[in-house]
């Protein structure tokens, strides 16, 4: 786990260097569509190889021998940026640094952490982060106990009902964020309004949907509706606030990414331990209150970012301009 938390600034250094502006929402959907899908597939798979000859050992060999193949095959075809790819043509290299708008260096430059941490988009992607965490964490984390000792669901098919919400994110991830991409391109929203609204019902109408889930009680059928509703719409924070990132600075994004997950992943550990606060006897009653909780911070951060949040590239993403801008002024100053 602590390895995998490389993931997510890697994944963004990477896009940053890799994708068009135009285009950078759609490679990021696409990046992120990996772990819901080896998710989707490892829930079945795990309950068949613990079932096999070699028994649950064989869950982590299979896993080792998966993530070798595929770390082998990066090292091999992966490179840091397009002009270091050795498979690809110069007109694709061009077509890509061209369309990048010249915000990203070939080299990164320092990191300016003071600026960093004082500024106010960065801050309201953090606390959007936190808000995010808590409820993917309670999702991720505790649903399952829920439909397992309240909704009393067979264990044979905990496994499938458990993977339903993530084929519900690999079905709609890459289309979503490809037509985010196209309404900006378009000229149908700005960046800053498909960031908003994509962050609506990534955060908004998740919370909406846990918070119904917790109303609806026992009933089985219409929880696990609700559930997988409420996951398929979390899916949409990638091509919301997730992919801000990579508006605001990507010179920095994988930085950006690093200090928000950290964010997410301390609310992610806090928020088990609120659901175990509230739930003592495994009542529906405990665990309404349990989805009105989860729903109402999702739905907190909604607000956050909506009402504050900016896709606007910031100047201290590169800092030889702010600091020739700044020679500038004060070349001014000095001729008055």
């Amino acid at each position: 786990m602590v390895f995998q938390s490389l993931f997510a600034p890697g994944a963004y250094i990477l896009v940053s260097r890799w994708a068009p502006r135009t285009e950078s929402t759609t490679l990021l959907g696409i990046a992120n569509m990996g772990a819901p899908l080896g998710t989707a597939i490892a829930l079945p798979v795990c309950g068949l190889l613990a079932k096999g000859p070699f028994g649950w050992p064989s869950i982590y060999y299979f896993g080792t021998v998966v993530s070798l193949t595929w770390t082998a095959v990066f090292f091999i075809f992966g490179s840091q940026s397009p002009s270091e790819s050795r498979f690809m043509s110069e007109a694709e290299k061009d077509y890509i640094i061209v369309n990048q708008n010249k915000t990203v260096a070939e080299k990164a430059p320092p990191v300016p952490w003071g600026k960093l941490f004082t500024s106010r988009a960065v801050i309201i992607l953090f606390i959007t982060e936190v808000c995010n965490g808590f409820g993917a964490s309670v999702i991720q984390t505790e649903i399952p106990s829920y439909v397992h000792d309240v909704l009393d669901l067979p264990i044979q098919l905990n496994g499938i009902v458990s993977a339903m919400p993530w084929v519900c994110i690999c079905t709609l991830l890459a289309p979503s964020s490809w037509l985010a991409d196209f309404f900006v391109r378009r000229g149908i929203l700005s960046k800053t309004v498909s960031k908003k609204v994509y962050t609506v019902i990534g955060l908004g109408m998740n919370g909406a949907l846990l918070i119904l889930c917790g109303i609806v009680g026992d009933n089985l059928t219409l929880a696990i509706v609700l559930i997988c509703m409420a996951t398929a719409c979390a899916t949409f924070t990638i091509s919301g606030f997730h992919s801000t990132h990579l508006d605001i600075a990507p010179n920095f994004a994988g930085v950006l990414a690093a200090l928000t997950s950290l964010g997410g992943h301390i609310s992610g550990v806090i928020a088990p331990l609120t659901v175990g606060v509230i739930v003592k006897n495994n009542t529906v009653g405990e665990w309404t209150w349990v989805f009105i909780e989860t729903g109402s911070v999702l739905i907190v951060g909604c607000i956050i970012y909506v009402l504050f949040g900016s896709t606007d590239l910031q100047s201290w993403n590169n800092l030889e301009e702010e600091e020739d801008e700044n020679d500038k002024r004060n070349e001014i100053r000095i001729e008055a």
